[in-house]
């Protein structure tokens, strides 16, 4: 885990879902560069990992009760 994966373990699922959906728009847009439009790819699949990792997470502790 690098520090950029690890800095959005600090944000509610909330400010995730509300990230995830700000940068999506952004790469809609047509308006990046490139590098731009690579990085902030790279931050959309961060976010949905850590995202679909909670929500693994979430049913492992439904499957324990």
């Amino acid at each position: 885990m690098n520090d950029r994966t690890r800095a959005w373990r600090g944000f509610s699922t909330a400010e995730l879902e509300g990230k995830l959906e700000e940068l999506e728009r952004l790469v809609d847009s047509g308006m990046l560069t490139e590098r731009s439009l690579s990085q902030q790819l790279d931050e959309i699949g961060i976010i949905q990992s850590e995202l679909a990792r909670r929500r693994n997470d979430a049913g492992d502790d439904k499957k324990a009760y």
